[in-house]
């Protein structure tokens, strides 16, 4: 994990503005999307600011009470490269989105989109995106383009323990799978008008 350009800027009634700077943060920076979204966005958290391929800590934004040393609110931009009809397009998803609750109403979110969309601009992406609460991200500048809720199910119950003279076995994908892994991937997605790019890098994060 990377440092490059870090950024802090005091605010007013003693809020102190900027990026994650080490690893005290990031621990800071978990805790408190455990606390405050929950125990399972708290472990997405953990797995992106440490290992999700081209972020860097100057990705992950906070503001602190300097008095308390308490994180009041974060946002971070995930960097993704999508395709559409062959045309590779850089994205940066806005996420982490989050306030503590007698901080909410303050502006401090919208200071850091106002960021975020500076740092876009900088680094020359082409689009920005964001799951989020329906119609909330209007006034930032955000409408809905695509359904990015589709999804199949397989149920584990659905999945038998054995299975008597069958060619094929089932078991945990591993780092040696990548190559099939990409290749199935690609095959599936070549029908799509848009789809996202997944490099060997993005195979070894989900693995």
């Amino acid at each position: 994990m990377t440092n490059a350009n870090p950024f802090d800027e005091k605010l007013e009634n003693g809020l102190l503005f900027r990026t994650v700077r080490d690893e005290k943060d990031v621990v800071r920076y978990v805790n408190f999307n455990t606390e405050y979204n929950n125990p399972n966005e708290g472990l997405n958290t953990n797995c992106l600011i440490r290992h999700f391929p081209g972020a860097s800590y100057a990705d992950y934004q906070l503001i602190e009470d300097e008095q308390s040393d308490e994180i009041v609110s974060t946002t971070c931009l995930i960097p993704w490269t999508f395709d559409y009809e062959g045309i590779p397009i850089k994205a940066g998803q806005l996420e982490q989105v989050l306030s503590r609750p007698d901080y909410r109403r303050h502006g401090l979110v919208k200071l850091q989109i106002r960021r975020f969309m500076q740092v876009v601009r900088e680094r020359g992406l082409d689009v920005t995106f964001i799951w989020g609460i329906p119609y909330y991200y209007r006034q930032y500048g955000y409408t809905y383009c695509l359904d990015g809720d589709t999804f199949e199910l397989l149920p584990a119950s659905r999945i038998p323990a054995t299975v008597q003279n069958s060619a094929y076995t089932l078991r945990p994908a591993t780092l040696a799978d990548i190559p099939v892994l990409t290749e199935l991937y690609q095959n599936a997605m070549r029908p799509l008008q848009f789809s996202v790019l997944r490099s060997p890098e993005h195979w070894r994060y989900l693995l």
